[in-house]
């Protein structure tokens, strides 16, 4: 396959949260091509659904095949169940980032895609980590789970953007306005032509008035 170029948006990212998503798209690329099945973990908010879906969506566009599971919480004991599975690779969405040190055990290649403060525990050779927290982002503003799920596969599909703002909106990120990373994935997606900007009503909830 064929990677394209970098696009030209003008919210730059630091380059080393986007080498570390090319590294993770080269991963799930190549495990693709051997026809493995790709095993999915993420969790049951809006984010983690939508993160979840950007994955699948990336999988379904190189006509690959994949096992999800949807947990609420993450835990050492699904962690050491995972370990029976024959997968050769594993993905977190939303989640285990936390778990670096548990999940270094799982035979295979691993990917995690979280937004979460991550444990002082080191990843495994074998573990592609990518964390907005890591690279000077905000987790909690700049980028959702879904967004980096996004990273982590947009040199496979890039259409898939419109889906990691929804991630973004349900982790409720969107204020003023998406920022960071959140408004590189939206520019992407419009140059995409997957997504039109303009304004209208801003739609007043409980979460956003006092």
């Amino acid at each position: 396959m064929t990677h394209r170029k970098q696009p030209s948006s003008s919210s730059k990212l630091p380059d080393s949260i986007l080498k570390r998503g090319a590294e993770a798209s080269k991963v799930l690329e190549e495990h693709l091509e051997r026809g493995n099945i790709i095993r999915i973990i993420s969790h049951n908010d809006a984010d983690g659904l939508s993160a979840a879906g950007v994955v699948a969506r990336a999988i379904s566009s190189m006509n690959g095949q994949f096992h999800i599971s949807i947990l609420s919480r993450l835990k050492k004991e699904f962690i050491k169940k995972l370990s029976g599975e024959k997968y050769s690779l594993f993905f977190f969405c939303d989640m285990g980032s936390a778990y670096l040190e548990e999940i270094s055990r799982l035979k295979g290649d691993v990917i995690v895609a979280d937004h979460h403060q991550p444990s002082e525990s080191e990843a495994g050779p074998h573990v592609v980590h990518i964390n907005p927290h890591l690279h000077g982002l905000d987790g909690s503003r700049d980028l959702s789970a879904s967004g980096t799920a996004y990273l982590a596969t947009r040199l496979l599909n890039r259409k898939t953007a419109p889906l990691a703002l929804v991630g973004a909106l349900g982790d409720m990120q969107y204020t003023d306005g998406f920022t960071g990373a959140n408004r590189f994935i939206m520019e992407e997606a419009v140059e995409e032509g997957v997504l039109q900007v303009h304004s209208d009503l801003k739609l007043a909830s409980r979460y956003t008035e006092p």
